[in-house]
């Protein structure tokens, strides 16, 4: 460590700690409005993956269909603000969360996407 120096130890060590308690730390409780996202939505599998979705009948005309699509990263979660709006507007409201990519790249994106999304267009919401 002699070519660090002593301040280059310090914040070493200081950096250790902090992501020691990162690492340890409980995440805070969930709120209330997210408590109530997540129980409203369901899961679907796709190979070894279970992905969480919102899949709901808008009263707009049954033809207008809405997919979601979040940015990463992120989750469905970001319409849920607009969820009432957009039911309103269109027939079928769609928001899917992704799984999270071993590495990210914007194919991985695009072929995530793809796949995900496929099930939701191709039949009615269960």
């Amino acid at each position: 460590m002699a070519f660090l120096g002593k301040s280059g130890f310090l914040v070493s060590v200081f950096t250790a700690v902090l992501f020691w308690a990162y690492m340890n730390y409980p995440p805070p409780p969930l709120s209330v409005e997210l408590k109530q996202w997540k129980r409203a939505g369901k899961f679907f599998s796709h190979g070894d993956l279970k992905i969480f979705y919102h899949d709901v009948n808008g009263t707009g005309r049954p033809e207008d269909v809405l997919f979601c699509v979040h940015g990463f990263p992120s989750a469905s979660y970001d319409f849920a603000k607009m969820w009432e709006g957009l039911n309103g507007r269109f027939g079928r409201v769609v928001a899917s969360d992704l799984p999270l990519p071993r590495i990210f790249s914007v194919w991985a994106s695009v072929t995530n996407r793809s796949t995900i999304t496929t099930p939701f267009l191709s039949k009615p919401p269960s």
